[in-house]
């Protein structure tokens, strides 16, 4: 038996008995142009590739660390794979028994670096849009549910965080950003309703984008 901890919606960590497994560590990534996933043994830190995403799983928390490098599909795919990994644990884990958090790059806890043997803060300093990347993040650890939730087509942004072409949220397709407008804003914004607007053709509805910058 050892201990883990849990995270609290407060931000505080709940210490809890568990029994003892041996950390396992996955490699995601669509690099070959399909994605995969491929664990990864007698793993260290330097095998957390910044251009991947990667599923650590130490029982009571299952853990996917996002490089600041990975693209949407990793991103996306990394997500649903361990909501999938442990649903079908034969161990019998589920969602409800086990901790599913997402860890940026350089935002590491120390439940995360603890299984990573002489943890070095220093690994990816040299690298210059590493350093960029560490600025803009907001938060470092956050719940998976909560970064699934933004790739759902049903999910509505204001018009001010889609119009333009690079305002475009974590989930959004870029071709299809109107389509994550509520309907009173939808109607506010391009003079119709969504339901007129579907049949259109689609060299209107891009002429319609044009106009209002949604393009």
């Amino acid at each position: 038996m050892t201990i883990h901890y849990l995270l609290l919606s407060s931000g505080k960590w709940l210490e809890e008995v568990v029994p003892t497994v041996p950390p396992r560590l996955f490699q995601c990534s669509n690099a070959s142009g399909r994605f995969n996933v491929e664990e990864i043994f007698d793993f260290a830190q330097a095998d957390l590739i910044p251009e991947d995403v990667m599923i650590l799983d130490t029982y009571a928390q299952v853990f996917v660390w996002i490089g600041h490098d990975a693209n949407e599909v990793e991103k996306k795919e990394g997500l649903k794979s361990a909501k999938d990994y442990i649903e079908s644990d034969p161990s019998g884990r589920d969602l409800d028994s086990t901790q599913l958090l997402q860890v940026k790059q350089g935002f590491e806890p120390p439940i995360f670096t603890c299984h990573f043997l002489g943890w070095s803060s220093d690994l990816w300093a040299q690298d210059k849009s590493y350093e960029v990347y560490l600025k803009e993040v907001k938060q470092g650890v956050t719940k998976v549910a909560d970064e699934l939730a933004k790739y759902d087509p049903n999910t509505k942004f204001p018009y001010e965080k889609l119009k333009g072409k690079n305002n475009c949220p974590t989930g959004v397709d870029p071709s299809n950003k109107e389509l994550h407008l509520s309907e009173e804003e939808f109607s506010k914004v391009f003079g119709m309703s969504i339901h007129d607007y579907r049949p259109l053709p689609q060299w209107k509805k891009n002429n319609l984008k044009k106009s209002v910058d949604m393009f």
